[in-house]
């Protein structure tokens, strides 16, 4: 499951392997749901080494260029970012991170640590999936659309938003 570097899992690895580590969260649910529903200006919670470090540099090194019609840009007063949303279109990596985000266990882990019940995932990535901000890019504090594109009975309750960098610095 590990390697071709030390800090890298393969493809076939990350379809055995949990990429989420759910013990760690179990673990710290119960403090985390208190602190997600007393932040300000809403509901959030910020979780630094979300993945562990191998997960973290696979997913960076699997980004694809954005050199590609597939990709959307989206640019207004909210956001000047690039976005990828087709499933079958993401490196095999990012697909099974995607695809275990998207599945029971995490979203039951979510719904517990928002306190909303039956939540569902998305399987389209209505808004989600991978995005790419470059030099100038931003995405300002915002409200999402409440109903889904294509599922008009569903509403938009909860994102998870997860930032991908080697370096990060607190003054980007």
């Amino acid at each position: 499951m590990l390697l071709s570097a030390p800090t890298a899992l393969t493809d076939a690895g990350a379809r055995d392997k949990r990429l989420f580590p759910f013990d760690r969260w179990q673990t710290a649910l119960p403090a985390l749901s208190v602190q997600f529903s007393q932040q300000a200006p809403f509901p959030h919670v910020h979780l630094t080494e979300f993945f562990d470090a191998d997960t973290i540099a696979t997913l960076v090194d699997a980004l694809p260029s954005t050199v590609s019609e597939e990709w959307v840009h989206w640019k207004h007063y909210n956001e000047n970012k690039l976005g990828l949303n087709k499933r079958r279109l993401l490196p095999t990596f990012i697909g099974c991170v995607i695809d275990e985000l998207n599945g029971p266990p995490f979203v039951r882990w979510l719904s517990e640590l928002t306190g909303i019940p039956d939540l569902i995932a998305d399987p389209d990535l209505e808004g989600g999936g991978i995005h790419q901000a470059g030099p100038g890019g931003f995405l300002n504090v915002h409200t999402d659309f409440a109903m889904h594109h294509h599922h008009r009975n569903w509403r938009r309750r909860v994102n998870v938003i997860v930032y991908l960098n080697r370096t990060w610095d607190i003054a980007w």
